[in-house]
Order: structure tokens, then sequence, then C-alpha cells
């Protein structure tokens, strides 16, 4: 190779971005990048991969999982300069993004988890932790700082190739009452954690562990100030749309958003500085590498002593001197298990959008059903519509529109939050085997959050067929193939009481607007953020078997866990928090046995 500073461009998830390759004695002495997008998923990934390109002094390296797409940018520009460097390409070729490096991107592939048990005289131990983590997202790393503040020598094992998982992909927001950030933003100066609890245990309808959230908001005003103190600076509190059936006493504006926070992809904000504050506290992170199995002390006891993860193709046993933590979030990818476990999420899977890491793929609970572990909580998905952000806050008006299901008829409340929403979205296409629409009027666009502000902003949803125009609502109804009839008096009996801002069917108080032709029809595309589903824990956190009792040396956390969120997503900053909470929790008590 040449001697000298080499320019090269690659397209990446946010724009551009320009690398620089110093080539000193054949070999790399610097890479730097610009035109990387700040607190995005992007900059933490392409910044991991501009170290691992340092510290090898090679392009020779897989891409980062995780964010593939903007760490493959980074190669890719690195890897053109190199080329410059040889003769193998001109410096008119490394600058144009068209251009393709010779050489592919390589991206690493993992192994699943082992669904059957290992024992401790079986296996040889290559090193021992007081704590073992497996996953490294909120409830992860929340749970690797305090173990190693308190003093427990701690490791985390990663399957991808950066920290964060689905926490990176979320908005970072988080709940919590009581708080001096809601009393400063709120009219809510009274609200306190027996109310949080009330409307969870409300919103839960039966399949919560009162236990456990009793636990959550509790605490939950304490992780406001521990992420504080990492440097997070809170900019809002806002409130979810209010439950139709909800006891209104309970609900407050409990929505807390940091600055950079409150948009997809600012939750590694946090991450960037829990990543930080683990790596101060003595946390070892050890990235692609995923635990594949957990070791038991015997085979006449369960108790988990250690793990087994897979770490450049080679298993390696790890002792956990005070216990395994899971951390892996549930089955979001996991086909095979959804379609046994959890029909919503099967149907996500197979139809929809999944908007969480797809290496969320159910291993610490499968693990965790390897090691005789129960199940709770199964029962849901967390969906949104992020187009329309249909429920998503109080801030957001609701624009005059309404759902009906494949038969023509209205079937909710559309002025609700968004999990609710969703739900009965699903009922209603599960049940009818047909979609659901969000019927509008002319009078509609441009209203609210309606992310249509002209005829010209439709058209790619028109080409597409999930937008339909029609000038009379007989005319809508052939068109989305529902019953004339039913839909025609649907938006007859809408336009009747709507002449008088009111919705005696369901109750909807905004929005609540005659509906003016011409008419559109959308069909309903919400998104995944996740499943709802996890192991059986109790308030320790500790993993239960099948008849509640410990599984000594094994816990869970965050969306590992189950038993906190009922049939559908209760509203935002309920998984965040809640993992947030039991990974400080795990951690402390894990390190003081």
């Amino acid at each position: 190779m040449q001697d000298g500073i080499f320019k090269a461009k690659a397209q990446g998830f946010h724009g551009v971005l320009t690398v620089t390759t110093t080539i000193k004695d054949n070999k790399i002495e610097n890479v730097k990048a610009n035109g990387i997008a700040p607190y995005t998923v992007g900059e933490l990934s392409a910044n991991r991969m501009i170290e691992r390109i340092n510290n090898s002094k090679s392009v020779d390296v897989d891409a980062i999982t995780g964010a593939t797409f903007s760490s493959s940018a980074i190669l890719k520009a690195a890897k053109k300069g190199v080329e410059v460097s040889e003769g193998k390409m001109t410096s008119e070729e490394a600058e144009d993004i068209k251009t393709d490096p010779h050489s592919e991107i390589s991206v690493p592939k993992y192994s699943q988890p082992i669904d059957k048990r290992v024992y401790q005289n079986d296996v040889n131990f290559k090193d021992e932790y007081d704590v073992i983590i497996a996953g490294s997202g909120a409830s992860g790393l929340s749970a690797a700082i305090e173990a190693a503040r308190n003093g427990a020598k701690t490791i985390l094992f990663e399957k991808a190739g950066m920290p964060g998982g689905t926490t990176n992909y979320s908005q970072g927001i988080i709940q919590a009452s009581g708080t001096k950030w809601q009393k400063k933003f709120t009219k809510y100066q009274d609200d306190n954690p027996q109310k949080h609890l009330a409307e969870y245990m409300q919103t839960g309808e039966g399949h919560v562990n009162e236990e456990l959230l009793d636990d959550f908001t509790k605490d939950a005003a304490n992780t406001i100030d521990w992420l504080s103190d990492l440097g997070l600076k809170w900019q809002d509190v806002y409130g979810h749309k209010v439950i139709p059936y909800e006891n209104k006493e309970n609900f407050a504006d409990r929505i807390h958003v940091y600055e950079h926070g409150g948009v997809n992809g600012a939750g590694v904000v946090m991450i960037t500085k829990m990543l930080k504050a683990a790596e101060d506290a003595g946390v070892k992170i050890v990235y692609d590498t995923p635990v594949v199995q957990l070791i038991s002390k015997s085979a006449n006891d369960n108790e988990v002593v250690g793990v087994i993860v897979e770490h450049k193709n080679k298993r390696l046993a790890y002792k956990a001197n005070k216990g395994v933590v899971l951390a892996t979030a549930s089955i979001d990818h996991n086909e095979k298990l959804a379609k046994r476990l959890d029909p919503w999420q099967y149907r996500d899977i197979k139809k929809h959008t999944l908007l969480n890491s797809k290496y969320d793929t159910g291993d610490g609970i499968i693990m965790g059903m390897a090691q005789g572990a129960g199940l709770a909580g199964v029962s849901g998905a967390m969906d949104a519509d992020f187009k329309f952000a249909a429920g998503f806050s109080d801030e957001i008006t609701t624009f005059p529109m309404f759902y009906v299901n494949g038969l023509g008829n209205r079937y909710v409340n559309e002025d609700t939050t968004y999990g609710y929403l969703t739900r009965a979205n699903y009922e209603q296409e599960t049940n009818l085997g047909k979609a659901t629409w969000m019927i509008f009027g002319k009078n509609s666009i441009g209203q609210g959050a309606m992310p249509y502000k002209s005829e010209d902003d439709m058209k790619k949803d028109m080409d597409g067929g999930y937008l339909v125009k029609a000038d009379t609502i007989e005319s809508l109804a052939r068109k989305i193939n529902v019953n004339i009839e039913n839909l025609t008096n649907t938006l007859n009996v809408w336009n009747k009481y709507a002449s008088e801002s009111r919705d005696p069917q369901f109750g909807r108080t905004e929005g609540v607007e005659i509906l003016q032709a011409p008419f559109y029809a959308y069909q309903n595309r919400d998104m995944n953020i996740g499943s709802i589903a996890g192991l059986n824990v109790n308030v320790n956190l500790e993993v239960l078997d099948n008849l509640d009792r410990p599984i000594k040396g094994l816990y869970a956390a965050g969306q590992n866990a189950g038993g906190w969120i009922g049939e559908y997503y209760p509203g935002s900053g309920t998984a965040l928090g809640g993992s947030l909470h039991q990974g400080r929790r795990v951690g402390k008590e894990l390190a003081k046995k």
C-alpha cells in the first residue's frame, strides 16, 4: 500500500459519509469520518466501526451488527480508500457513492440458543464472575452498572456488534410519577405511585402481576434521578391518550422526555450514557458473543451456575458466583415461538413491519424454558401506527376520521392510546379475516397529525393501493370491498352526531367533525415495536419454574421477564421505565449476595 491520506465516500443511513484513511508503513494508521448524524443509532455503530478498524489496523473486519447499514458505509469507504492506495481504484471512483469496493462486506451470523441442559461437571470454565448478564439493552446495561457499582465483578455478553438492542430504536421516553420534572412541566402537582399503579392495574385487565407493577411505579422517580446523574437532561413531560374505560382520576402526564429524545431512534442517546457508566464502573462487555446455554449445578439440581457463550466460533464456559441475568428481550423475531405462544406477534412477523432489533429472537426465553422456567404475560404485541401517530400522546390532536372493519362498521373510540387502538384493529382483522380502514374526508387533510397536507402527498400510497379515493361513500365502499349499506350508514351516523360535536356510540371528543367529500380510505398498517411475552419472575426478578418456585441463580429483567404488561401496551414509556427499574434492582440485589 502507498503511504498517504485517502478520501472515499459511501451512502450512510442518514446521508453521505466521507472517510479519510491514513496509510503509513503498509498499514492503516488512522480512519476518520465526517457526515455522521449525531444522536442516532448510526452514530453509535459508525463509531464502533471506526474503533474496530483503528484497533485492528485493517479493513478485513466484519460489519457491526445492530445497525449494519451505517457501519457498512464506514467500512465500504475505508476499503475504497485502501484500494486507492493499492492502485485498484481511482480517487474519482472512491468518491463516487455508487462505486463499491472490490471486496465484499462480511456480516457475522450467530448460533441459536441450545434448548437442553448442560451440567457443571461437564464443562471447563474459562473464567468466573460474580454476575453474568446476557443482553445490553436498557435492562441489561442498568443491571451491569448497578452490579459493578456495588462491588460485583461483572461481565456482559452482547449478541450483536454494538450495545442497546431494541432500546436504541425507541424514543427513549420513560414513565414516572411524582418527579420534580412532572411538577415543572405539567399541571399534575400531586401525582403519586399509587395512582400510577392503579392505572396500570386497570389497563392490565387482570393479566398483570400487581407486585411487579407496584415495585416499578414506586421506584420510577428514582430511575429518572438515576438517569439524570448519568447526564440526561429532561425537557418535557406529557401524557398518553386516555383509555376509554379507565378511571380518569388515575390519569396524569407521566411520560418523561430528555434532550434529543422523543423521536424514533433516540433511545441511543440514553444507551450511550449508560455505556459510558458501565465502562467507568468496570463492567467487561463482550460483543458478537451470544449466550447460548445455561449451566446447571447437576442433573438433580437445576441451580444456574454459569453460561456457555459462542465467541469467534468457539464455545466457552463462564462461571457465575452470584447469578445470571437474562436480558435478551422477548420473542420479537422468533416466528416459531410466536406461532406457538403469541398469535398477535406471529401475525406481525408474517405480515407487518417490525421496528425492533432482528436479534431479538427470544434467546433468554428459550434458555429459561430449557431450565424449567414458566412463562408469564404471554398475551399480545406492542403495535403502533407511526404514519398517522394515532393515539401517540395527549399533545397530538386527533383529526376528523373514523375506523371501520371489513364489514364497514365502526368498532372503537379512535381518540385513545395506540396500544388499545391497535389491539382493536388486530381483533377485527383476525376475527373477520379482512383489513381495517381509516375513513376521512377532504376537510381532514392538513389537520392534527394528518401526514397528508395535499393530494400530492397521497400519490405514493395511492399507487401502492393503501390509500383509496372516491367522490361518494358508496363508490369508496366498492373500492375497498366493504358492505355499501353498512359504510353508508356508518358515515351518516357519524355526520349526524358530528354536526352536534358528539359521539354517543363510543364517547369520542376530539376530531368529531362532519366528513366532506371526496372521501378517502387508508388501510391500517400498524407497526410492531415488540411482543408481550416473558419468563415468570417474582419481585426480586428471580425466574420461577412452572410451580412458581425460584430457580436458584437465574434472573430475568425487561422484556425477557413477563407479567408486568397486559394484553396491549398501556402507554409510551412503560417498557423502558419498567426495564430500567428491573435492571437496576436486580443488579443491586445480586451485588449484595
